[in-house]
């Protein structure tokens, strides 16, 4: 598979999922409704990642492709691969407020 499918693929999952991805972001600001929860740093983590998936997942094909048209292809496969950070960091910092805190958004027992 020549790194052009790769792009192409990773440009269309990313952007497919850019979709509900924004619906997310819209909802993340009712994580703070909680009180107490807007001085929960996983809490704050959580929301961020929220937040920059769908960013990640709109750009990160966009300047793989660039990258690709300049000839740099470990720069494009490293910039197709970008979204899994944000993905990753949104279950990493749900797993920890769900065992640490019990899934309660203000920590408060």
């Amino acid at each position: 598979m020549t790194i052009r499918v790769r792009l192409a693929i990773g440009t269309i999952i990313w952007w497919l999922t850019a979709i509900p991805g924004v619906g997310m972001a819209m909802m993340a600001p009712m994580m703070f409704d909680a009180p107490g929860s807007q001085n929960n740093l996983l809490v704050v983590a959580l929301a961020s990642s929220v937040f920059t998936y769908p960013v990640a997942a709109i750009l990160a094909p966009i300047l793989a492709w660039a990258a690709y048209g300049l000839s740099w292809p470990r720069i494009a496969w490293i910039l197709i691969l970008a979204p899994l950070l944000p993905m990753a960091a949104v279950f990493i910092s749900f797993a920890v407020l769900e065992f640490g805190c019990g899934g309660m958004l203000s920590c408060h027992g």
